[in-house]
């Protein structure tokens, strides 16, 4: 059965509010891997894909701990389907507001990953992207940064659009499926990362990927890290460079800058998306 698409009018916005005057002029990146990566190229990182956790399938799950990194106070795992699971063949966590949205009467709202240590590095496979997907990091409860996908996932080429998992290869091509990876700049991290949709669309993602240090911490890597800029906020001033085929990259986020991104249609069909 289909239901009313929905129109969602993208406010984005990008802060860095940080207590001391020498953090707000620090930097935090976002960076892009190759169309069709699931994974983080980082090296010494730690993934949690949830399909060990999620082994009673779809459902709400609460309190989940992720060995030797912290812990996740909720979360709706939803069985791989054409909108996320880098599997194919178990479960991935997604926001949305119920009861009409992913998890009906059980959808969760807001996710909450607190890290047992402070951490410069946070990635994920973001799919199926849409503008309702916030993802905010604090220090303690000073927010560090904040952001909506949007303005990052407009600028892919067509390459990332569809899903690239074999099981669902090239379904839901009107949407973009990237892995983002994001750096705390010198002396920027954060020790809790939200995960939030206050709309029925949906905030798919999985194996989040966690590095106490940022990018430049281990041998090797030297200069900038890979990819191509596409993207840079510096208080209130926003450029966008749209990303050339194949690689890419990056966003950096200082200070405090809203982004005002066009009014985009989403165009889904819940109810098979919460099956």
């Amino acid at each position: 059965m289909k239901m009313t698409f929905k129109t969602t009018a993208a406010a984005l916005t990008f802060s860095a509010l940080l207590a001391a005057p020498a953090a707000r002029a620090a930097v935090t990146l976002t960076y892009v891997e190759n169309p069709g990566a699931v994974n983080s190229t980082l090296k010494g990182t730690t993934v949690y894909n949830f399909d060990a956790a999620g082994q009673q399938g779809a459902g709400v799950y609460n309190n989940l701990n992720w060995a030797g990194v912290g812990s996740i106070n909720q979360v709706y795992l939803q069985n791989d389907n054409l909108y996320g699971g880098a599997t194919g063949q178990g479960v991935y966590p997604v926001q949305s507001e119920g009861p009409g949205g992913v998890g009906g009467n059980q959808a969760v709202e807001t996710t909450t990953l607190t890290l047992n240590q402070p951490s410069s590095y946070f990635g994920l496979w973001w799919s199926a992207g849409d503008a309702a997907n916030t993802l905010s990091f604090y220090n303690g409860n000073t927010l560090v940064a904040q952001f909506n996908t949007q303005s990052i996932l407009d600028t892919l080429p067509r390459s990332y659009y569809g899903n690239p998992v074999s099981a669902f290869q090239g379904a839901d091509a009107g949407e973009p499926f990237a892995f983002l990876n994001v750096y705390g700049g010198p002396g920027v991290s954060w020790n809790k990362v939200v995960f939030s949709n206050p709309s029925g669309s949906g905030f798919e993602s999985d194996n989040w990927t966690v590095r106490s240090q940022g990018w430049g911490a281990l041998a090797g890597e030297n200069g900038a890290a890979p990819g191509v800029q596409v993207a840079t906020v510096s208080g209130t001033r926003v450029s966008l460079t749209p990303a050339p085929e194949p690689s890419f990259t990056v966003a950096g986020l200082v200070g405090a800058a809203t982004v005002l991104v066009a009014v985009r249609t989403r165009r889904q069909n819940q109810a098979a998306k919460a099956a």
